[in-house]
């Protein structure tokens, strides 16, 4: 989808742009029928769909598509969790699979590096530390010496 989007990005710059339907019609001709009900209820609108608005519709279908297949298997549950919540091998793999596979499609570069990751919770605590007052709390999210630090 993202190189369909590109595409026709492109052929826009160049002067000879693609309609919405024209788009939609393509996505919708290269479907199975495993996704009959978004194709059918993208052909039922009044209006164009934007495109992404069909690419929601379509992951929601493929998440439906894949938890479906899953669950053809009438172990799965015993096979995928020790106890109901916790992964087994198997369990554990599919997952790693899954979380590679949406990885891979990303369309950004992953980094785990402690500078790159935004700050959680950011926001003050009655946790944090009593400031010079005596009386209002200092948010270390705040402070800049995790910056300054040479820690790798």
């Amino acid at each position: 989808m993202h190189s369909l989007k590109q595409t026709v990005d492109l052929l826009a710059s160049l002067g000879s742009p693609v309609s919405v339907e024209d788009m939609t019609d393509h996505v919708l001709r290269g479907l199975d029928d495993g996704y009959r009900a978004v194709i059918d209820g993208v052909n039922a609108r009044d209006t164009a769909i934007l495109f992404d608005d069909l690419l929601e519709k379509l992951l929601i279908q493929e998440i439906s598509l894949v938890v479906a297949q899953r669950q053809k298997r009438d172990d799965w549950r015993d096979v995928c969790f020790t106890d109901g919540v916790h992964l087994t091998c198997e369990g554990s793999n599919i997952v790693a699979k899954e979380i590679l596979k949406v990885l891979k499609e990303a369309e950004w570069e992953p980094s785990l590096h402690w500078k790159s990751m935004p700050t959680e919770y950011a926001e003050d605590s009655p946790y944090d530390p009593i400031g010079p007052d005596g009386k209002t709390n200092m948010n270390i999210c705040n402070w800049t010496f995790l910056e300054t630090t040479e820690w790798d």
